[in-house]
């Protein structure tokens, strides 16, 4: 299992996973993606060094994304979101792409702390935060919209000097 950098050649497999309903409906934004929007998002983040995308990889086999953005050498922060893609990914998957993302973020970008915003209806990715370590540091209200609904998003972190791997408790 690995985290490798996001190629050309994976994008039509990621616009994919991002527009399934599985993925696309607990996003910020919930709307599908065209081909050129995915391009130039791509050609977006190439050319931002504070921006790494990988692809979580398990027996050869793509599963799912993770995105580091807002990386801050200045101040050791970064802000991530991430999904696991194929719907018939074996059980487990998330938790081991998320700690190998974790270990990427502290490891090897040096980073102090991990900033993570989730969505208070997002139950799963909540408790997949808790699991992993992440404590919430407070409350953005009515801080989006889906259809005619103001949602609140819940903001999390985690410390380098706080996690163990397989998170703590």
């Amino acid at each position: 299992m690995e985290l490798r950098e996001l190629t050309e050649p994976y994008l039509p497999l990621v616009l994919n996973w991002r527009n399934a309903d599985h993925v696309r409906l607990f996003m910020y934004n919930e709307e599908l993606i065209s081909w050129e929007e995915h391009q130039a998002w791509f050609e977006r983040i190439s050319n931002d060094p504070s921006r790494r995308v990988f692809l979580y990889v398990a027996n050869q086999k793509p599963l799912g994304l993770v995105q580091i953005s807002q990386i801050n050498p200045q101040h050791k922060r970064c802000y991530w979101g991430f999904y696991i893609g194929e719907k018939e990914a074996p059980k487990g998957s998330g938790t081991m792409m998320g700690e190998l993302a974790i270990e990427k973020m502290f490891l090897e970008l040096n980073m102090n702390k991990i900033c993570a915003e989730v969505i208070e209806t997002n139950t799963v990715s909540l408790n997949f935060h808790h699991k992993l370590g992440f404590k919430q540091e407070g409350l953005f209200h009515q801080h989006m919209r889906k259809g005619n609904d103001y949602l609140n998003v819940i903001p999390m972190g985690l410390f380098r000097d706080k996690w163990t791997k397989g998170g703590n408790s």
